[in-house]
């Protein structure tokens, strides 16, 4: 009898082993095992892509220096004798203007100075402003440039302040500048006259009207298409050679953008690059028009050499 009870009981003890082991297999142990397996991958996979990353990060770095070696070479002197002035849009990054800047003086331009735009020149909700602006503006203008929208009277008005001299240009200069509603940032224009023009634009998109609270800089307006497309409009009147600097990663991107409207402003995207200052530079020795990158709409990857 004891012996029978012995082998009921270690019958049942068996039993509840094996069911204890099914519910631990598929159970926690099952994800402990798991676990371990899935860090083994992840760490493997980790691995892998770091050693990818350092690849990719070493060709980039070979590429840069071939670029600024190359930049070395086909730059010196091919902007002597020019003075090249800056105009930097809201948000538009002060470093890379800083760059560009760099790369003209090595290929030989004098840089008069950096033209700081306000948010009142592209914000939508100063659209009646600058209407009611452009009407007086407009009568210290050449006179062939004292028609048309108020964004393209306005756009005139800075490229005159900028290019020119004389009584009425100074007057345009007060008036851009004015400390009530500033048009441009008063102590940021450049005081000797350019020959060639560098608009400078952000390196991400502005946010659409109304929107601005969602943008990823938080504090950077929505900006009017048509006050952007007239300053290019503006610029590409400039027969002496003027070129737009920016992103066109996105549709919404400025360079982008522009290149969507058709404008005949030359564009150079990879902002802030070694390659998007060589083209810059270049486009403004050679006069150059097109749309030079990588970017969206970029029909040259390299503006010419001549």
């Amino acid at each position: 009898m004891v012996n029978l009870r012995y082998h009921i009981v270690s019958l049942v003890a068996v039993f509840l082993a094996l069911a204890l082991g099914v519910v631990l297999g598929a159970g926690p142990l099952q994800r402990q095992i798991n676990a371990a397996s899935e860090g083994t991958n992840l760490a493997e996979k980790s691995s892998q892509l770091e050693s990818q990353l350092a690849t990719v990060q070493a060709e980039a770095d070979q590429y840069a220096t071939f670029v600024t070696d190359t930049a070395e070479q086909v730059l010196p002197g091919s902007l002597a004798d020019r003075k090249v002035a800056l105009i930097l849009l809201p948000g538009a990054n002060a470093e890379v203007a800083e760059s560009v800047q760099a790369t003209l003086r090595e290929a030989g331009a004098t840089v008069t100075g950096a033209a700081q735009l306000t948010d009142n020149w592209v914000s939508p909700g100063q659209r009646e402003y600058r209407d009611t602006l452009a009407n007086p503006v407009s009568s210290h203008l050449a006179a062939s440039n004292q028609s048309g929208a108020a964004d393209s009277i306005l756009a005139q008005a800075l490229v005159e302040a900028l290019t020119g001299t004389g009584a009425e240009v100074d007057l345009l200069r007060e008036i851009l500048t004015d400390v009530d509603t500033p048009l441009v940032v008063a102590n940021s224009m450049p005081e000797a006259p350019a020959d060639q023009l560098v608009l400078i634009t952000p390196s991400t998109p502005y946010p659409k009207a109304g929107q601005e609270e969602d943008s990823q800089s938080g504090s950077q307006p929505a900006a009017s298409e048509q006050a952007l497309t007239a300053l290019a409009g503006a610029l590409a009147d400039r027969t002496e050679g003027a070129v737009a600097y920016g992103a066109a990663v996105t549709d919404d991107d400025v360079i982008a953008l522009l290149r969507g409207q058709g404008t005949s402003l030359a564009t150079v995207d990879q902002i802030g690059t070694p390659m998007g200052n060589l083209n810059v530079a270049l486009v403004l020795a050679n006069q150059s028009r097109g749309a030079f990158g990588q970017g969206i709409g970029a029909t040259t990857a390299v503006a010419p050499l001549k």
